[in-house]
């Protein structure tokens, strides 16, 4: 990740925790006032006789009640993950807002994304890079590259990782509740429903091809999932040393960053702050070939914890 990006990432995180705070703080206060706001201004405004919706007005009161320097030209900064799509799937959800939504992040999408104890983000890759940030709970991530080397680390609350654009990776929630976490891509214009995964892929080639790629009869692949998986259930992964992928060795840069174990640099008055170092400066890469050689694992796409037992998996080869 380049300084640049590493800085537009933190401060895309920083913007959003602190549209988070006032938003909850517009919040309390409304509530605590007791009273519905309302768009007045000194001896300029006047009551709102009509329909209303305090909740929603209390979340923004400068909109409600734009201060004296205002003339009404700044563009809509904020969208809430409340007023989208939720795509529920079994073992968890995911919502985005995009470019379309928020006409001024063109250069931005963001996912609000839940996956329960076990649940999988089966494995995908997409064009736009792919920055992450646990909201909540404990993960493991797991990624190949184009050489077929292998990653995979456990993350928890606070923590980050970065997959560059084209590298195949599945996001998995460890035991207790799961996790929930925010993605955001450098396309406002990239659709979290529209990425190439694993399923969809092996769905749409006919069995005597994979049968011939991988070297087993086509019955091996008799009950592979006719449509893509997206999230699904599995069981909860066993300690990560255990149930590591081994590939082609592991990639040359880490792709996560345990922001939460380093000091927080101490500021004036009570607040702290964190900076990540460049995750990885790897350029991006195209999706690995599949072939028979390389294991990377199956439990990205189809939950299985035996390897040697899964047959509807993809392998990766060098090169």
């Amino acid at each position: 990740m380049s300084d640049f990006q590493r800085r537009d990432f933190l401060t895309g995180a920083a913007a959003f925790a602190a549209a988070t705070t006032a938003t909850l703080a517009g919040t309390r206060r409304a509530v605590a006032d007791d009273k519905q706001p309302e768009p007045v201004r000194g001896q300029k405004g006047a009551s709102i006789i009509g329909p209303t919706n305090p909740a929603r007005e209390a979340q923004n009161l400068d909109r409600l009640v734009p201060p004296s320097t205002d003339h009404g030209t700044m563009p809509n900064l904020r969208f809430s993950f409340a007023d989208v799509h939720n795509r529920l799937q079994p073992g968890g959800w995911a919502r985005q807002v995009t470019g379309r939504e928020l006409h001024i992040a063109q250069a931005l999408n963001c996912v609000n994304m839940r996956l329960k104890a076990g649940a999988v983000r089966e494995m995908h890759w997409h064009v736009p890079d792919e920055w992450g940030f646990v909201l909540k709970g404990r993960m493991r991530i797991t990624a190949v590259d184009g050489e077929g080397h292998a990653f995979q680390d456990d993350i928890s609350e606070g923590n980050i990782w970065n997959f560059p654009g084209g590298i195949p990776h599945s996001l998995q929630g460890l035991g207790g509740d799961g996790c929930e976490f925010l993605l955001v891509f450098n396309d406002g214009n990239f659709n979290e429903d529209a990425t190439f995964l694993v399923t969809d892929f092996l769905a749409h080639i006919p069995k005597e091809v994979l049968a011939k790629n991988f070297g087993v009869p086509e019955s091996a692949f008799a009950n592979i999932p006719k449509e893509e998986l997206y999230i699904f259930q599995s069981q909860v992964p066993g300690p990560l040393a255990a149930d590591r992928v081994v590939g082609a060795g592991p990639v040359p840069t880490t792709y996560s960053h345990k922001l939460m174990d380093q000091e927080p640099i101490q500021t004036t008055g009570a607040g702290s702050a964190s900076s990540t170092p460049p995750i990885s400066r790897r350029p991006r890469r195209s999706p690995p070939r599949w072939s028979r050689s390389s294991p990377v694992g199956c439990a990205s796409c189809t939950g299985t914890r035996t390897r040697t037992s899964c047959n509807t998996t993809s392998q990766a080869s060098r090169g």
